[in-house]
């Protein structure tokens, strides 16, 4: 045989008895020879041609190995589900018992928006006809329309890394298509605004509470609902599910309460000829009123962010058969009610639900 160098190469057949635990598959790759005495698995050597050289020389062989399962898969088999959310046989009532838990856990911060958002527009500007009304409304609607319902169920959440979202999901997609190496930016999320705006309305109903009580009783509820996330997002779902669940129900009955007795025409507002004359009318101050119109979709990133904890299906489902609807009818409840009591506009959201419910 030709030597080149003292280096040899040979081609040795390995053969052992199957490793338990380590899958039905196998991979092959290329070892020198200390790497393989350093092992001592049950192998059993078959030289096909034998040769030796000098010492020191090195041996270059294919080895086939059983596939090693490490740590962090034995860890991740142990989770329930961890591969039913790439399952595409996953049953229809699975998904919906998703759906129904995203409720609580994605879409909390948007079903709380109706507490506040015509009180910013409204306090940029100044109700002078029902044209203002129905172009703020029209522009909730359309907003609510473009951005959560077509922008992230039909176009973000199919923009996922292998059903993961959030912002190191988009980095990971970046670097990988777009050949570029970034650190992200992570932003903080406002919650307080939500949590003030919900304790505020016990201002309106029980005497003696002040805005100092108020910032109190938000700063214990915020400590409460923080302190119970380490129980996972599966618990949490389980506990808010329900409650969110009758929070847009009543908003949509709501709504349909206060079109039906104040003013049904509000359905006009369909008309998005009324944005355009709602920005005509007040000139600089509807673009200032956009700030508060954004308000309305606060949270919608999470239908993105907590991908990772349901499926693409499950958030599609419980926006456009839930949270959608039952947004549109709190929204136009409210403007129905304001065509009536302008002067109401400040807490429209108490005002506005009937006094035997609140």
């Amino acid at each position: 045989m030709e030597e080149h160098d003292g280096i040899e190469e040979s081609s040795v057949r390995l053969t052992g008895s199957s490793v338990s635990g380590g899958g039905g598959g196998s991979d092959s790759r290329w070892v020198d020879g200390s790497e393989v005495d350093s092992e001592s698995p049950p192998w059993s050597l078959l030289d096909e041609s034998e040769t030796r050289e000098e010492q020191g020389s090195l041996r270059r062989r294919l080895v086939k190995k059983a596939r090693r399962v490490d740590s962090f898969d034995v860890e991740a088999m142990e989770i329930a589900g961890d591969h039913g959310h790439h399952t595409k046989d996953i049953s229809m009532w699975h998904t919906i018992a998703l759906a129904f838990q995203t409720l609580g856990v994605v879409y909390g911060d948007m079903g709380t928006s109706p507490l506040y958002v015509f009180a910013v527009v409204f306090n940029k500007v100044p109700i002078k006809s029902d044209v203002d009304i129905l172009g703020a409304l029209s522009l909730v609607m359309y907003t609510i329309a473009l951005l959560p319902l077509v922008k992230y169920v039909f176009v973000v959440l199919k923009a996922n890394d292998n059903g993961e979202g959030g912002t190191f999901a988009l980095y990971s997609l970046i670097c990988r298509y777009a050949n570029v190496n970034m650190l992200p930016n992570r932003q903080t999320a406002d919650e307080q605004i939500s949590m003030m705006s919900a304790v505020s309305g016990l201002e309106d109903e029980i005497e003696g509470i002040s805005t100092g009580a108020v910032v109190v009783i938000s700063i214990v509820i915020l400590v409460c609902l923080f302190s119970i996330q380490q129980f996972g997002t599966g618990k949490v779902g389980f506990l808010f599910s329900p409650v969110l669940a009758l929070w847009f129900f009543s908003l949509g009955s709501i709504g349909i309460y206060n079109i039906v007795k104040y003013d049904i025409t509000i359905v006009r507002a369909f008309n998005p000829v009324y944005i355009y004359l709602f920005f005509k009318n007040n000139s600089t101050d509807a673009w200032s009123a956009l700030g508060g119109c954004v308000l309305c979709i606060t949270g919608a990133e999470a239908m993105f962010a907590d991908l990772g904890h349901f499926s693409v299906r499950a958030i599609q489902i419980a926006f456009t058969c839930v949270v959608f609807p039952c947004l549109l009818l709190a929204y136009m409840g409210q403007a129905a009610y304001v065509m009536k009591s302008p002067k109401s506009v400040g807490s429209i959201f108490y005002a506005s639900v009937p006094g035997d419910t609140f």
